[in-house]
C-alpha cells in the first residue's frame, strides 16, 4: 500500500495516480473536506464489495456517492429540490439522500454529495465516474479527521492513501433525506435543517 504526502505542486500527478488506482477496481483512502474516506468506483460492484468488507459495513446500508458536477448529481437524484440545495450548498458538507433514478448496487435510495476539496475534485474529474465513499474507520468507530486516525484494518485493505493533514471541517457532513414530505435530517452536521428548509422555501 502506497502512502502519498500531498503537495499543491504535485496535486495533479497525485490525482492522476489516484484515479488510475480507482479505475483498476482498487480501494483508496483520501481526505475530503469533512473526514477521511475509503473510496471505490460506485458502479464497480466488485470494488464496492471490497469497500464494504474493509469497513465491515452492513451491505443493507448505502454509502455516500461523490460526484464532480451538479449535473451528475441530478442525473441520479432528479432535479427540483436537489438542484436548489446543490446550487446553495455544493461543493460542501451536505449529503442528499433520495430515491435514485439510476440504480447503484441494490439500493433504491442513495446519498450524493459534491465535496469541497480541490484535490478530491481533481480525482473525481479524472475518473469521470461516481465514487462511493464512507468514513475510513471500522463501522462504529469515530470518523478520522487525519490519516493517523484512519483504522489500520482499513488501510491494509487499500492500495493507496493520500496524507493531506487534518481535514478542513473535521466533522462528517449533514445527511438530509428528501421525499414528498418534509426534509428529514438523518445525520446532524455543519448545515442545519433550518438552512435547508429556507433554501427549499425560497422561490
Amino acid at each position: 500500500m502506497d502512502i502519498l504526502k500531498f503537495s499543491k505542486s504535485e496535486s495533479a500527478s497525485i490525482a492522476k495516480k489516484t484515479a488510475h488506482v480507482l479505475l483498476r477496481g482498487e480501494l483508496v483512502v483520501l481526505p475530503t473536506d469533512t473526514v477521511y474516506g475509503v473510496m471505490a468506483i460506485a458502479t464497480d460492484e466488485a470494488a464496492v464489495a471490497k469497500l464494504y468488507a474493509a469497513k465491515k459495513r452492513d451491505l443493507k446500508k448505502p454509502s455516500a456517492v461523490l460526484v464532480y458536477t451538479l449535473g451528475t448529481a441530478t442525473d441520479y437524484l432528479g432535479n427540483g429540490s436537489v438542484e436548489k440545495l446543490g446550487q446553495r450548498f455544493w461543493p460542501g458538507p451536505l449529503t442528499i439522500v433520495k430515491e435514485s433514478t439510476k440504480k447503484i448496487g441494490g439500493w433504491s435510495k442513495i446519498g450524493v454529495r459534491i465535496p469541497d476539496d480541490d484535490f478530491l475534485l481533481k480525482v473525481l474529474a479524472q475518473v469521470e465516474k461516481p465514487v462511493m465513499a464512507t468514513s475510513a474507520n471500522i463501522s462504529g468507530e469515530p470518523a478520522p479527521i487525519n490519516l493517523d486516525s484512519v483504522s489500520s484494518k482499513v488501510l491494509e485493505k487499500t492500495s493507496l492513501a493520500v496524507d493531506k493533514g487534518r481535514t478542513a471541517l473535521a466533522e462528517e457532513s449533514t445527511v438530509v433525506e428528501l421525499s414528498d414530505s418534509a426534509p428529514n435530517i438523518l445525520r446532524v452536521g455543519p448545515i442545519s435543517l433550518k438552512q435547508i428548509k429556507k433554501v427549499l422555501a425560497d422561490g
